[in-house]
């Protein structure tokens, strides 16, 4: 089985117990199994420290920069599997089974812990996730319990898993660690031990507030360690413990490397728990591997894990705490924890949680397959209008697709060329009808009116489908059945047909969506029943009729987006886009603002490109601040121009320092080399220009302190430049290259890449 695994979100030493779930479960399933392949999905943060499993045949270790990549990544390495150990599904939506592990739903219980653009985000996507994935894995039968109960879905649907510790407390202790341990971090003789990240659900003031009660009411000096990374209550906590004079008795340690946590708990007298809610609680289990007396909490899992091997406390009374520490005094109540926790233990192994977690993903797959296939009929309509030249190319794109139950219409608008005559020749195939319409929008509509599929596509007469892209577009939507319309990538071809260029595609955003219209028309697909619920075309759009529609649907229903390549999109001087773009962007404009409130500068700045002919001059910076005001009411039109002025900025900022290339090729506006020359008198430069603007990359060549070339870049790609080198430049010359803009990938919502980039250089020589 290829299972794909997203860790994008793991930070290394920042998520508490959840860290060490995934790496041992990774560990466990590469040792111990040999017929699963994983893929470790990974930031550059990350990489490195998943190291220790080696570059085997059984693991692979992919770095992606964000979730929007993963659906390409996905369907690249014909994954079987997709699964998502650290909270919530990403991406939304994929083809192949999913699983997904929720811990414990905490924000439900506690959500004054949140920031509240936190608890928003836990909501919206634990609820997608809960309902989505075709399983859930959680801890604990508490946390299964109340996943369930919160979700509203069924049993057999969530699973829950015990874990273990770690596998550095698979190993017998060694006695002359432990004291070199002890030694090492000057731990205390006797000491209570608390392992927890510093955030508000782990306790810490209860506790501080029980030591501080032992020691002025009970006379009572009891030591304690804190391991674990600071977070939100940390400087809280501090100043607790300096207002009670307890500076003496709790020693922070901050985070300790995994293979020393077994010899702190073996050195320590007992662990102390006072979580307020835990879906699950590894230190428990790692105190009772290393025969450590445990008194702890009586809430969420705490019970469910340590049975009846743990003191049991209320964790919001500071007094019962002390009052359970006390009780520690007495030998004989240490000794009966210590064989209870012995007793315990055995129920918690990597082994069995690993064959348990594995069992689930077989069984997903499983199900999957023997699920009937169906294939409900799609009605596919194609809108037309003296089309002649192009219209075969598109019927047979349609005809020649392999899936099986499609139904064919053709809304002709009256042709006079050959049109008829073609659609006549393919007899019962298609149903059609030429007559006199009222434009695009109208004929759309006539064939949505017409069909009987529940599903519908829309091919334009000069466009035509990919192989599969029908199968591909109908297993998504039979999956999803909550997806109203689903759309993936497209090529822009020439007018005979030859390919151009990708289609600027992004997965969905429907904020981002205001900005550009990054859906191509052709690869769209929805449910016949998401035009009765948001209407059909509005006819009095010439231009953006489709565009207007993905803001009415994404709107308030869900539209999704899968990487694989369904159709062609022609651009040629007839087509309405390029012959008519003025009054695009003006339809354009309109529509946005009308649903969005404002006009995006993108548009804007677009619009003010075209009739400036893509020159820097002062009409264009003039266009483009008048249409701001224009478009926009004044406070909008401020915030507008604030934010932009803003990004130039910073763009230049970003400029001005880096003259070097990045480890993926990519340059910012300048870059700088020293080559040496060796006689030769060429210079060659190797690159690819992919930037998401419509104007010409333009780079000027410096050598020494004169420009002596311009290279001017106006299709997207690899290109390849020379560049005469004649006298009187030295063996010895500094290279500069000077590009006319930049973009930032974040900034213009294309991926969280914060760099300010203009082309990749793949290779500069001298010939």
């Amino acid at each position: 089985m290829r299972i794909g695994i997203n860790l994008l979100s793991l930070v290394p030493g920042k998520i508490g117990g959840m860290e060490q779930y995934i790496r041992n479960l990774i560990w466990y399933i590469i040792k111990t199994d040999t017929s699963h392949q994983l893929f470790l999905f990974l930031t550059n943060e990350n990489f490195q420290t998943f190291n220790e499993y080696g570059e085997e045949e059984k693991l692979k270790r992919i770095i992606v920069q964000d979730n929007s990549q993963l659906y390409k990544e996905i369907n690249d390495h014909r994954l079987e599997l997709w699964f998502c150990p650290l909270l919530v599904m990403e991406p939304s939506y994929v083809n192949i089974p999913t699983v997904v592990t929720i811990p414990d739903i905490q924000h439900e219980f506690f959500p004054e812990f949140f920031e509240e653009n936190i608890i928003k985000w836990r909501k919206e996507k634990f609820d997608f996730s809960a309902k989505k994935a075709d399983a859930i894995l959680t801890l604990s039968e508490f946390s299964k319990k109340t996943i369930v109960e919160k979700y509203t879905i069924s049993e057999d649907k969530v699973h829950s898993i015990y874990l273990d510790a770690g596998k550095e407390f698979a190993s017998p202790l060694e006695d002359n660690l432990k004291r070199e341990i002890f030694l090492k971090y000057n731990l205390p003789e006797e000491f209570g031990f608390y392992p927890a990240n510093t955030w508000p659900h782990k306790n810490h003031a209860g506790l501080i507030e029980a030591l501080y009660i032992l020691k002025s009411k009970f006379n009572q000096i009891i030591h304690i360690v804190l391991t674990g990374s600071s977070q939100q209550t940390h400087d809280s906590i501090n100043k607790m413990i300096k207002k009670y004079n307890l500076e003496s008795q709790i020693t922070f340690l901050g985070y300790i490397p995994q293979d020393e946590m077994p010899y702190i708990y073996s050195n320590a007298s007992f662990l102390v728990f006072p979580s307020l809610f835990e879906g699950f609680g590894i230190p428990l289990v790692e105190a009772m591997k290393t025969n450590t007396p445990i008194i702890a909490s009586n809430t969420g899992s705490i019970p469910e894990v340590v049975g009846e091997a743990a003191i049991l406390f209320d964790p919001e009374k500071p007094e019962d705490i002390a009052q359970k520490i006390i009780e520690l005094s007495d030998k004989e109540v240490l000794k009966n924890l210590t064989h209870k926790g012995e007793g315990r233990k055995e129920l918690f192994d990597w082994t069995i949680t690993c064959e348990n977690t594995l069992k689930i993903f077989n069984k997903v797959i499983e199900d999957k397959q023997t699920k009937h296939r169906s294939y409900p009929l799609i009605s596919i309509i194609t809108p037309s209008y003296n089309q002649g030249k192009f219209i075969r190319e598109t019927i047979e794109s349609v005809l020649n697709q392999d899936y099986p139950n499609i139904e064919y219409i053709v809304i002709d608008g009256g042709s006079k060329d050959e049109t008829v005559d073609i659609l006549k020749s393919y007899g019962e195939k298609i149903n059609w009808v030429s007559e006199k319409d009222n434009g695009q929008a109208d004929a759309v509509n006539k064939g949505i009116l017409r069909a009987k599929g529940d599903f519908i596509g829309w091919l334009n007469s000069d466009d035509t489908y990919l192989p599969g892209a029908i199968q591909k577009a109908m297993d998504f939507l039979t999956i999803h059945t909550d997806v109203s319309m689903v759309y993936g990538e497209g090529f822009h071809v020439k007018e005979n047909g030859e390919i151009m260029e990708r289609y600027p595609t992004e997965p969905f955003n429907y904020l981002r969506l205001a900005e550009t219209c990054f859906i191509c028309q052709p690869t769209g697909f929805f449910r016949k029943e998401i035009f009765e619920k948001v209407g059909l075309l509005k006819e009095d759009l010439h231009l953006c009729m489709d565009y207007e529609l993905w803001m009415r649907i994404g709107k308030s229903n869900s539209i999704a987006y899968i990487p694989d390549y369904l159709a062609t999109s022609r651009m040629y001087e007839d087509n309405k886009t390029l012959s008519r773009r003025k009054e695009v962007y003006e339809e354009v404009i309109a529509t946005v603002k009308k649903y969005y409130g404002y006009a995006p500068v993108s548009w804007l700045y677009g619009y003010a490109d075209y009739l400036s002919d893509s020159k820097r001059n002062k009409k264009f910076y003039f266009l483009l601040a008048w249409f701001i005001f224009k478009y926009n009411d004044t406070s909008h039109a401020f915030k507008i121009f604030k934010s932009y002025a803003k990004r130039r900025l910073l763009s230049n900022l970003t400029d001005k320092n880096f003259a070097g290339r990045y480890e993926d090729g990519w340059v910012s506006k300048i870059y700088k080399q020293n080559i040496e020359r060796n006689g030769k008198s060429k210079l060659s430069i190797k690159g690819k220009h992919i930037w998401p603007y419509k104007d010409d990359l333009i780079i000027k060549v410096k050598i020494n302190d004169r420009i002596i070339h311009q290279i001017k870049l106006i299709d997207k790609g690899e290109f390849e430049a020379s560049v005469e080198l004649t006298d009187p430049f030295s063996d010895s010359i500094e290279l500069t290259l000077i590009a006319n803009k930049t973009f930032c990938p974040n900034q213009m919502k294309i991926n969280s890449d914060k760099r300010s980039l203009a082309y990749i250089i793949d290779e500069i020589e001298v010939i």
